[in-house]
C-alpha cells in the first residue's frame, strides 16, 4: 500500500519534471555538457538523446520531491510553532490540572529599554487544598476497606491474596504498605498460609498516605487464616510432605526410598518418560523430503549457471575463430586451437570452462571417426543454448556450400554477440537495482520517522 501510495507520488512528481524540462529546452537554458558526453559514451550509436531527456526528468523529479518534503515539514512546524499562545493576555499562563504534572515553557520577556532576555520557566500543576485532601483521604479509606481483599474474604477471614495499590483512581495519593509480620503477609500483598494453625493470627497492616507535604497513616488490622485446599492440592501437598521426610530420614542411605502409601492410599511409581520416537520420524521425513527436491533444485542451478557461463564465453569463442579463420587457419584447427587453449586458462580463473569442454569432446569424435558437420551439429544440441545451435549450422552450411562467406558472417556473428552480452550486462544491472529497492524504501521510511516523530512530538505540545 505505502508502495503504491508513492509510486503514484513520484509519478507525479515525473510528469511534473517532464513540463520542466520541456520549458527550459524551449526557452534554450543551458544545460551542462557532461551529462550528455557521459550519457554518449554509456549508449554509443544508440538514441542518446532520448536517454539524456529521461535523466534529466528523472533529476528534476528527484529534486521536486525532496523540496515539496521539505517545505511540507516546514509548514507543519510554521504552524505547530504558532497554533496557539501559552500566554493569556500578555499575563497569564494556565496551570496543569490536578495529576497532570508541571508544565515546562519557554518564553521572552521584552524590556520596555530594549533588552530581551529568553528564559525556561518550570510551572508546578495545581495542587488540592489542605482541607480537600481530608475529604479525599476519609474517601480513599473507605474505597481501600472494599477492594483490598480478594473475593469471599474480608477483614475478619483472609485466606487469599491481599490486593496492595500504590495509586487509587480519582485520588490524587501515592500509597506505600507495610505489614506487621512479613513471614504472613509480603510487602506485595502474598499471603503465606501454608502452615499456619487453624486459628489464624492477627497481622496489622498500615497504608502510608502521601501527596507532596501531606502525609497520613491509616492500620487496618486482618485476621489471616490457613487457605482453603482442593482435593488435588490437597493431595499433592500430602505427597510432598511424604518425600520431603523420607528425604530427611534416608539421607545417610544409599537409595531413596519412595513411599507406598500416602494419606492412606497406596502409591506406585514409575519414571516420567518423554517419547520422542514419533516426532523425530516426521523431522527425518521432513528432512528427506527437502533434500530430495534440494537436490534438483541445486542440479537445475548447476545446469543454469552453466548455460550462463556459456553465454558469456560464446563472444570470446566467436571471436576467436574470426582470428584464426582470418589468419588462413582451417575451422577444425581453429576449433582445436581454442578448446585446448581456454580449458586450463578457465580453470584457473575459477570457471569450469564447460564451452570448451564441450568443443575438446566435439574434436575427440571428430578423431575417433565421426564427420566433421555432425560432430558440429552434435555439439549445437549438447549446448541448448540458440547462439551455439545457429553457429553449429552456419559452420554446417559453409562445410557444404564452400567457405567464400564464412568469414564475413562470423564477424557478423561476432558483432551480434557482442550486442547480447552487453545487453545481458545492463540486465544483470536492472535486477541489482530491484533487489536494492526494498532497502532503499526501508531507509527512506526510517528517515521519514525520524523527521516526522520530533515535529509532531513538538506539535502535541
Amino acid at each position: 500500500m505505502f508502495q503504491r501510495g508513492m509510486e503514484k507520488v513520484m509519478k507525479l512528481f515525473y510528469l511534473i519534471g517532464e513540463k520542466i524540462y520541456y520549458v527550459l529546452e524551449k526557452k534554450k537554458i543551458t544545460l551542462k555538457k557532461q551529462p550528455s558526453y557521459d550519457m554518449q559514451n554509456l549508449y554509443p550509436g544508440r538514441n542518446s538523446e532520448e536517454k539524456l531527456k529521461d535523466y534529466y526528468i528523472k533529476k528534476i523529479a528527484q529534486v521536486l520531491c525532496v523540496l515539496a518534503a521539505g517545505i511540507m515539514f516546514s509548514l507543519l512546524s510554521f504552524v505547530n510553532e504558532y497554533r496557539e499562545n501559552i500566554i493569556i493576555d500578555e499575563k497569564y499562563i494556565a496551570r496543569n490540572g490536578y495529576g497532570q504534572g508541571g508544565l515546562e515553557t519557554e518564553i521572552t520577556a521584552d524590556f520596555e529599554d530594549g533588552g530581551r532576555e529568553e528564559i525556561t520557566l518550570t510551572i508546578g500543576e495545581q495542587r488540592f487544598k489542605e482541607e480537600e485532601l481530608e475529604k479525599l483521604y476519609e474517601k480513599a479509606i473507605e474505597q481501600l476497606s472494599i477492594t483490598l481483599f480478594s473475593e469471599g474474604d474480608c477483614a475478619e477471614e483472609v485466606r487469599n491474596q491481599i490486593n496492595f495499590p500504590e495509586q487509587l483512581e480519582g485520588f490524587p495519593f501515592s500509597i506505600q504498605w507495610e505489614s506487621s509480620n512479613y513471614a504472613l503477609v509480603d510487602y506485595d500483598g502474598t499471603v503465606y498460609n501454608d502452615n499456619l494453625a487453624e486459628n489464624g493470627e492477627t497481622v496489622n497492616l498500615t497504608a502510608v498516605f502521601q501527596y507532596y507535604d501531606f502525609k497520613r497513616e491509616y492500620i487496618f488490622t486482618v485476621h489471616i487464616l490457613p487457605s482453603v485446599l482442593s482435593k488435588e492440592e490437597e493431595r499433592r501437598k500430602l505427597l510432598t510432605e511424604n518425600l520431603e521426610e523420607n528425604e530427611s530420614k534416608s539421607i545417610y542411605e544409599e537409595h531413596y526410598v519412595l513411599p507406598d502409601r500416602v494419606g492412606g492410599k497406596k502409591v506406585t511409581w514409575e519414571d516420567k518418560k518423554e517419547n520422542n520416537a514419533i516426532l523425530i520420524l516426521l523431522l527425518t521425513c521432513m528432512t528427506a523430503f527437502v533434500i530430495y527436491h534440494m537436490k534438483d533444485y541445486e542440479l537445475h542451478k548447476q545446469v543454469m549457471q552453466k548455460q550462463e557461463e556459456m553465454f558469456l564465453c560464446y563472444p570470446e569463442v566467436v571471436n576467436r575463430l574470426v582470428l584464426y579463420v582470418g589468419a588462413g587457419m582451417t575451422v577444425r584447427n581453429a576449433w582445436r586451437k581454442i578448446a585446448l587453449e581456454n580449458k586450463d586458462k578457465m580453470r584457473k580463473n575459477g570457471r569450469k570452462g564447460y564451452i570448451y569442454q564441450e568443443m575438446l569432446f566435439t574434436c575427440y569424435e571428430m578423431d575417433s571417426g565421426v564427420a566433421e558437420g555432425e560432430a558440429y551439429e552434435r555439439f549445437g544440441r549438447r549446448c541448448g543454448l540458440q547462439q551455439y545451435i545457429k553457429l553449429a549450422t552456419l559452420l554446417v552450411q559453409n562445410m557444404q556450400k564452400g567457405n567464400s562467406t564464412m568469414l564475413v558472417q562470423l564477424k557478423e556473428e561476432a558483432e551480434t554477440a557482442f550486442v547480447e552480452r552487453m545487453n545481458q550486462a545492463r540486465k544483470k544491472g536492472e535486477e541489482a537495482g530491484t533487489k536494492l529497492l526494498m532497502p532503499m524504501m526501508l531507509l527512506l521510511g526510517i528517515v521519514m520517522v525520524l523527521i516526522m516523530i520530533p515535529a509532531f512530538g513538538t506539535f502535541g505540545m
